[in-house]
C-alpha cells in the first residue's frame, strides 16, 4: 500500500495584530522586554556585560519578529527610515539607562544611609585591548555581623577589608547597596530613561507597528505513519456477518 503525508494548511494571520493601535502596542512591548529585564538585573546586581548581550539578542530578535517594523511601506520616505534607526537607538538607550539607573532610583527613594563594614574584596582583571584592566567588586556587612545582599563595583580599590563606610540600603533586602556618590545620579540616568521612552513614542508614530500585509498560509508536512493494516474481522456464527472490535 502506498504511503501518504498528512498536509496542514496553518493561517499565522490570526496570531497578529488586529488594530494599528494593538499594532504599535505589540512594536513597543517587544523593543521594551530587555529594557525591563534590564532593570531587574540592576536591582540584583547582575554583571553589566550580561546585560548588555542579553539586551543586544532582544533587540535584534524584536527587529526580526516585526519583519522591519511595516514591511515595504515603511521604507517609503526619509522620515520613516530615520525613525526606524531612532526608535532602535533609544531603545538601545533605554537598556542602559535601566541597568545603570534602577537600583540607583529605588535606593534614592526608599534606601537607608546605614553604616557597614567591608566584608571582602574581590578582584576582577581582564585584558582589553593589550591593556591590563582591573575591576575590584565590595561585599559588604552591617556592624553586628550579618550579610548585605549583593556587591557595588568600583575601578579603583577604594575601600580595603575592614573599613567602615556608609551606604544605602532597601529595606527588604531585595536590592544590591550602593554609596550615596553613585544615587547621587539617579536622576541623571532617570532623565535620560523617560526621553528614550518619549523618542520611542514619537518614532512608532511615524514607523507603525507590525505589517499589516498578509504572510500567506504556511503549510506544515506530519511525518509519514506508515502503511496502515486492515482491520480484523470476528465471525459471528453461521449466516451472520463478521464486525470490526
Amino acid at each position: 500500500m502506498p504511503s501518504t503525508v498528512t498536509l496542514r494548511v496553518v493561517d499565522l494571520d490570526r496570531f497578529r495584530p488586529r488594530s494599528e493601535a494593538a499594532s504599535r502596542l505589540t512594536l513597543f512591548a517587544c523593543l521594551l522586554a530587555p529594557s525591563v529585564v534590564a532593570a531587574i538585573g540592576s536591582l540584583r546586581s547582575w554583571q553589566w556585560w550580561n546585560l548588555l548581550v542579553f539586551l543586544a539578542v532582544g533587540l535584534g530578535l524584536a527587529a526580526v519578529f516585526v519583519r522591519g517594523f511595516t514591511g515595504p511601506a515603511a521604507r517609503e520616505t526619509f522620515v520613516q527610515r530615520a525613525a526606524g534607526v531612532a526608535l532602535l537607538v533609544a531603545a538601545f538607550v533605554l537598556g542602559v539607562s535601566a541597568s545603570a539607573g534602577t537600583r540607583l532610583t529605588v535606593l534614592e527613594w526608599w534606601g537607608r544611609p546605614t553604616t557597614v563594614t567591608v566584608q571582602d574584596v574581590r578582584v576582577k582583571h581582564d585584558v582589553r585591548r593589550d591593556r591590563s584592566v582591573f575591576e575590584f567588586c565590595f561585599r559588604v556587612a552591617r556592624l553586628d555581623g550579618s550579610p548585605v545582599f549583593g556587591d557595588f563595583c568600583r575601578s579603583g580599590r577604594e575601600w580595603r577589608e575592614g573599613m567602615r563606610m556608609e551606604v544605602l540600603l532597601e529595606p527588604t533586602g531585595f536590592v544590591a547597596p550602593e554609596t550615596p556618590e553613585e544615587v547621587s545620579m539617579a536622576g541623571t540616568w532617570r532623565t535620560v530613561g523617560l526621553v528614550s521612552i518619549a523618542v520611542m513614542g514619537l518614532s512608532i508614530r511615524f514607523v507603525g507597528g507590525m505589517s499589516p500585509e498578509r504572510s500567506g498560509p504556511t503549510i506544515v508536512r506530519r511525518p509519514d505513519p506508515g502503511p496502515r493494516h486492515p482491520r480484523m474481522l470476528r465471525p459471528k456464527g453461521p449466516g451472520k456477518r463478521g464486525r470490526g472490535r
